[in-house]
């Protein structure tokens, strides 16, 4: 009986039959008396075991032969095979050094006994431990002293797996195109081999390296080759690993329905999941049916996957510590989804409970992130701004990728406070981070759609006060423009602004008396409650007579007659200029000049290199403002960097004033020239001055 069964096990496991030669030994281990034969076929399962992926058992048979090595009166090449088997199933399981200790303990204690063949076999299983442990450079000249061995003996299986070896090195380094040649050399040698399982496996590592290229069609083409063969062994692993290569393609792709259905094994599964690579798989589940809007489903199946961890009462190990943060990070965003806001904050401080024992300040300001942005949905801003605050002290020290969704929270919640100064200091923090130009104008929009959604309150004398001359206009247009854009500005609520603005400092009202006046004119009321006696002084001359000819109070001989003693100033302030150019526009709107008025050539001559420029900007955005008839005529589009902002900007504004009903062809331009006004002035506070 165990001659014919050692015959039987030998034969199904050079044709690579592993799951047979599993259930084989199963059936029939107990049947063995022979103790030398018993521990042959011992060693035949682990190697199975370890083919099939199934790891514990097989270092369950492998200690079952380490044990019984001096009872059996193996010889030292036995003792070797072993040994190297054992190592193999350690590296597989994690234990790493315990591995590299038995190979340099072979090379001490059999020296004399080792051929080319161990040779290259120590050598491999070095090198595969230097991989994976980052040491690539020793793992790399590891992987070619082997391969030269068994180009040397013309061993082509240990050629097949040298070059397997370089082919994962290099996907290691992200260096797919390479590694792919190399698994392809592989691959030939495998297939001279017959070895099916290890040709299952390169075609699988071929289609991985394909879909980290997205490279769908190919990683396609390579992984249903790969299933095919793994299927026709009944290899559960590599049809497991095919699917999980598939998914995490399909993740990247943004293809979340196709993730879940590759998927889905780990949701049936009833064993619990304490390894990294598997939270790591059932993360990407959790994220694909989130973003498939199954929060439900999602949350269901993170409590399933934390509570046998929970239960017992481990401490989170630093091999699942990052991943169990990601599951509860992930239930807590599922909460506030489904409205479980005190749930949510819950989960949140059980996260800020573990980050602070292990003195985890990464997941710390993650954690502080998120406290803030729950408390920012829910209206309580003074939370919001405390843990907003804590973030960005410790992202600050730590240099944390997240701070710059931290300033931007941050600039959320002064702009819901109303806090412009604060605002203007984020956004040029976010500018100074932010470094390429579409990072730039991705910033530049992002503050115009808040403050289009928001509702800005109106501020107190002290902090008007505070600002600048070119702070304090950008300030109310946002006010203006803003309430305009949501539907909500009241007139009370102009009267109320200039109020209290009359009585700043150094006459800085007068330089918002037109802002007002147009803001009356959107909201169809008589602006005769207004009074213009402190817009008339030096200081605010170019003001005076913006807001003169808003009121029609300036024939055209008399502002053809400015517009020339214009050009004998020898200088313009960037803001005076901008006001020029809005006087000349409702003078063309009231057919008191044409539009040749807009070449104001002196403008060029008379104000700084920076400003020349925004100049250009605004007299284009004018001129096109006044033939405008409806929403969808305006565009603009322009090749500088200043210009480009402009433009995206305005098409992410636009579709907001498509919204405002019956807005009339007049109304439509005025509500445009506010709003140029608006994007010229907080352009260059944020990225010019």
């Amino acid at each position: 009986m165990t001659s014919s069964f050692l015959e039987r096990i030998d034969t199904l496991f050079m044709n690579n039959k592993y799951s047979e030669v599993v259930v084989f030994f199963t059936e029939n281990i107990d049947k063995i008396s022979n103790q030398k034969d018993k521990i042959r076929t011992y060693h035949f399962a682990a190697k199975s075991y370890y083919h099939l992926g199934i790891n514990k058992e097989a270092f369950d048979c492998i200690q079952k032969v380490i044990n019984s090595i001096n009872e059996i009166s193996s010889t030292p090449k036995e003792i070797i095979e072993i040994n190297l088997d054992y190592g193999k199933i350690l590296r597989r399981l994690g234990q790493k050094k315990k591995a590299k200790k038995i190979y340099q303990e072979i090379i001490k204690n059999y020296e004399e006994y080792l051929d080319d063949e161990l040779n290259a076999k120590i050598l491999h299983n070095l090198a595969n431990i230097h991989l994976e442990i980052g040491d690539f450079d020793r793992s790399k000249d590891y992987y070619h002293q082997a391969l030269e061995i068994d180009q040397k003996t013309d061993n082509l299986k240990g050629q097949s797996l040298s070059y397997s070896g370089l082919g994962s090195l290099f996907f290691y380094l992200g260096q797919f195109e390479e590694a792919i040649e190399y698994y392809q050399k592989s691959l030939e040698f495998r297939k001279k081999t017959q070895d099916h399982i290890g040709e299952a496996l390169i075609l699988l590592n071929i289609g991985s390296s394909y879909s980290n290229i997205l490279n769908q069609k190919k990683a396609d083409k390579y992984l249903d080759e790969s299933l095919k063969i793994f299927q026709q062994y009944n290899h559960d692993r590599g049809i497991q690993e095919v699917q999980i290569t598939r998914a995490r393609m399909n993740f990247n792709l943004n293809n979340y329905p196709l993730v879940i259905e590759s998927l889905e094994f780990l949701e049936e599964s009833e064993a619990p999941i304490l390894n990294r690579e598997q939270m790591e798989l059932v993360n990407i589940l959790i994220e694909s049916l989130i973003r498939n809007e199954e929060l439900v489903r999602a949350e269901k199946l993170i409590e399933r996957s934390i509570t046998p961890l929970e239960k017992a009462e481990l401490e989170i190990d630093s091999s699942l510590y990052e991943e169990y943060g990601k599951l509860k990070q992930l239930l807590s965003l599922i909460k506030f989804q489904l409205d479980k806001v005190e749930e949510t904050l819950q989960v949140l401080e059980e996260l800020e409970e573990i980050a602070t024992n292990h003195n985890d300040f990464q997941s710390l300001v993650v954690v502080f992130f998120s406290k803030a942005n729950v408390h920012y949905q829910i209206d309580s801003l003074d939370d919001a701004m405390l843990f907003a605050k804590k973030a960005e002290t410790i992202a600050k020290r730590i240099q944390h990728s997240s701070l710059p969704l931290i300033l931007d929270i941050l600039f959320r919640i002064n702009v819901r406070i109303s806090n412009f100064s604060e605002c203007i200091k984020l956004l040029k923090q976010l500018k100074r981070i932010s470094g390429s130009d579409s990072s730039t104008i991705e910033l530049a929009i992002k503050s115009f759609q808040i403050f289009a959604n928001e509702k800005i309150k109106i501020m107190s004398k002290n902090s008007l006060q505070e600002m600048d001359r070119f702070q304090l206009p950008i300030t109310i247009l946002q006010i203006i423009v803003g309430g305009i854009l949501q539907q909500s500005l009241k007139f009370s609520e102009i009267l109320e602004l200039k109020s209290v603005t009359q009585d700043l400092k150094n006459n800085r009202a007068g330089i918002l008396i037109p802002y007002f006046l147009q803001a009356s004119f959107l909201l169809d009321e008589e602006n005769s409650e207004m009074d213009f006696s402190n817009a008339i002084s030096e200081n605010n001359y170019v003001e005076t007579i913006y807001s003169n000819v808003l009121l029609k109070r300036v024939s055209s001989k008399e502002l053809k007659e400015i517009i020339s003693n214009w050009k004998d100033q020898e200088e313009f302030t960037l803001h005076q200029s901008l006001i020029c150019l809005d006087t000349i526009l409702y003078g063309v709107l009231y057919d008191l000049i044409s539009k040749e008025n807009f070449k104001l050539n002196f403008l060029e001559e008379s104000i700084t290199d920076e400003y020349k420029d925004i100049v250009k900007i605004k007299q284009e955005l004018l001129i096109k403002i006044v033939d405008i008839k409806k929403p969808e005529d305006f565009s603009y589009e322009s090749k500088t960097s200043m210009g480009c902002m402009v433009s995206a900007i305005y098409k992410n504004i636009l579709p907001k004033i498509y919204e405002i009903e019956g807005i009339t062809q007049e109304k439509l331009k005025i509500l445009l020239v506010l709003l140029s006004e608006l994007i010229i002035r907080t352009l260059v506070m944020l990225f010019v001055r």
